[in-house]
């Protein structure tokens, strides 16, 4: 009688069939994952690692170096780890190796903490260049009457200026603005302006690197003399990823006795010009 061939399954034990991956995600924020903003939750998950072992965290902040022992991996090879509230000590440029027993799970991180926006600070007040009010931009032609300011701020969290690291990650600040209550769009334009219309300094898409941009024009701009005319409500958010911080809310009033000329002064006191 022929016997038939026995094919054996290997019988797989104390470790995975599993590639080894690790992720680093911002569950306030996926959008900018793996880095995140003070108080977002930030989350590591290890899978296919060795089971039961050492996971070491080895990393750079701002480029000092320091070790983490964050624990064990479970019987399956995996670990989880969450921050359920980034703190502001983390702030700023991190690198991040994590290793389980001793062996890189990669792929290696570079990341951004940022603190989270709360507040403008007026940086300057100049004239716009070129003028708005008299101008072609958005038919203020026939409204020679008021003024119009270029107005810098600087971004503020709870624990100074908000700055972006020189990471290279592409993470921006967007400063955006709702008025009177409308739909929030960007607050500045480099691209798609009106025909002419690219004010120097420009009120850009993004903020600098330093976290500081500008707001050009603000205009109060109309066919008559007028005075002490209180403008509609700015409100002003700066939008990380996928989220939007709201900063500054406000309105200006303004004066104008002759065409070309104006005054204006915001709510919050801090920003009062004349041309």
């Amino acid at each position: 009688m022929r016997l038939k061939s026995l094919v054996l399954l290997p019988v797989m034990c104390g470790f995975s069939l599993h590639a080894q991956t690790v992720t680093v995600t911002d569950n306030s924020n996926a959008a900018i994952s793996p880095s995140a903003v003070v108080g977002d939750s930030l989350q590591v998950t290890i899978t296919g690692a060795a089971a039961s072992s050492l996971v070491t965290l080895t990393y750079t902040q701002n480029g000092t170096p320091g070790t983490y022992f964050a624990g064990y991996t479970d019987a399956m090879g995996s670990f989880t780890q969450t921050d359920p509230n980034v703190a502001s000590w983390k702030i700023g440029a991190w690198t991040e190796q994590w290793d389980v027993g001793g062996v890189n799970v990669g792929p290696n991180f570079s990341l951004e903490v940022f603190d989270a926006p709360s507040s403008l600070s007026v940086q300057s007040v100049a004239a716009t260049s070129p003028d708005a009010c008299g101008s072609s931009y958005q038919n203020f032609g026939t409204k020679p009457y008021g003024p119009s300011a270029s107005i810098q701020y600087q971004i503020n969290g709870a624990n100074g200026s908000v700055t972006v690291p020189n990471t290279g990650l592409g993470i921006m600040l967007e400063p955006q603005e709702s008025v009177g209550g409308g739909a929030v769009g960007d607050l500045g334009c480099t691209t798609g302006c009106p025909t002419g219309w690219l004010w120097t300094p420009p009120s850009a898409k993004y903020a600098s690197s330093s976290g500081r941009f500008y707001d050009v024009p603000v205009a109060d701009c109309l066919a008559v003399a007028f005075s002490n005319t209180p403008s509609p409500v700015q409100n002003i958010s700066i939008k990380i990823g996928n989220h939007n911080y709201p900063v500054r809310s406000q309105y200006f009033t303004s004066s104008s006795s002759s065409p070309g000329h104006g005054s204006t002064t915001s709510s919050y006191g801090d920003v009062s010009y004349s041309q």
